[in-house]
């Protein structure tokens, strides 16, 4: 592979992590206040700032900081998610 296209691939990666936060956004806005009362471990106001930089601060971005948080804190923040999933599914059988 060209460097040009590690380029191209490196930009698409962050393309989706990009959408990705995008998402994160959208749900933690969207959650009732429990969640974030019942479940303070999870980074709730971070993941909803952090997609709002992205948008607002297009040229601007920190792509190097947005790599890292991709690397150290999606796969934490995943983990703790499918562990609220598991116990909200529980509540509700």
């Amino acid at each position: 592979m060209q460097k040009r296209d590690y380029i191209l691939y490196i930009e698409d990666m962050l393309d989706s992590i990009k959408k990705i936060e995008l998402y994160l956004h959208n749900l933690t806005k969207s959650l009732p206040e429990s969640y974030y009362l019942n479940y303070p471990e999870i980074p709730w106001t971070k993941m909803y700032r952090l997609r709002n930089i992205v948008s607002h601060h297009y040229h601007g971005i920190d792509y190097e900081m947005i790599w890292e948080i991709s690397k150290k804190h999606l796969p934490q923040n995943k983990l703790d998610l499918k562990k609220i999933i598991d116990k909200e599914k529980k509540i509700i059988e």
